[in-house]
């Protein structure tokens, strides 16, 4: 039962004793946590006393610009408590291992990421719960959830290859950017220069054929 709700429900009913194991599948994991409850009854109908209630991790997010703020529930089952919570975060289009980070604050479930990789605004998150020390070194890990933030490119209008040093090369500054693609034009709408490559800058000085101010700079970044 989702752990707002104070109702307590069988769902399923084991009628041999080696059976330890059970799944359940008609839950929505990134709505609500869960928790469970086993009880047992003897040949005479008489239940045990009920065991320690245990709750899924529920882990939800909100993306906002270079922010993404998490926050999970308690995970209060073992009776050595927890010991620490990992956030595990996963760049799914890049192929590298996971960022693991710590929290040991376990009065307040929440975690802000502003550690970025510029390339990718891609991120899932799912959080690990280690038992406490004294226990069986056990783990719990909640639902996974994918957390994106919106691309954004500046443009500079004008640079200045003068060879003095100072804005001779001109380049767009992509970040949270995938696929790319820009072009140059001049205002004849003669194309001057094109790139897929994201960090590549515009060095080029102009022609006999152009004069600095026939140029004019006509941009189409693709996100």
């Amino acid at each position: 039962f989702p752990s707002h709700d104070t109702s307590v429900l069988p769902i399923q009913v084991l009628s041999s004793n080696s059976d330890t194991t059970f799944i359940d599948e008609n839950v929505k994991v990134n709505e609500n946590s869960y928790c469970y409850e086993v009880r047992s009854a003897n040949q005479c109908g008489i239940n045990s006393i009920a065991n320690t209630k245990s709750c899924s991790i529920l882990l939800k997010g909100i993306s906002s610009p270079l922010k993404h703020d998490i926050n999970w529930t308690n995970y209060t089952y073992w009776q050595n408590g927890i010991r620490r919570y990992e956030i595990i975060r996963t760049e799914p289009f890049y192929a590298q291992l996971d960022s693991v980070l710590t929290s040991t604050n376990f009065k307040q479930e929440k975690y802000t990421d502003e550690n970025w990789n510029y390339d990718n605004g891609v991120y899932d998150y799912k959080i690990r719960a280690i038992e406490g020390i004294g226990g069986n070194n056990a783990f719990s890990e909640s639902n996974t959830i994918e957390l994106i933030q919106s691309p954004i490119v500046n443009v500079p209008n004008a640079y200045t290859p003068n060879g003095d040093n100072i804005n001779d090369l001109w380049k767009a500054v992509p970040v949270f950017v995938k696929d790319f693609n820009l072009k140059l034009y001049n205002r004849w709408g003669e194309k001057l220069w094109e790139t897929n490559d994201k960090k590549e800058f515009f060095s080029n000085k102009f022609s006999d054929k152009f004069s600095e101010n026939d140029i004019t700079l006509n941009v189409l970044v693709y996100v």
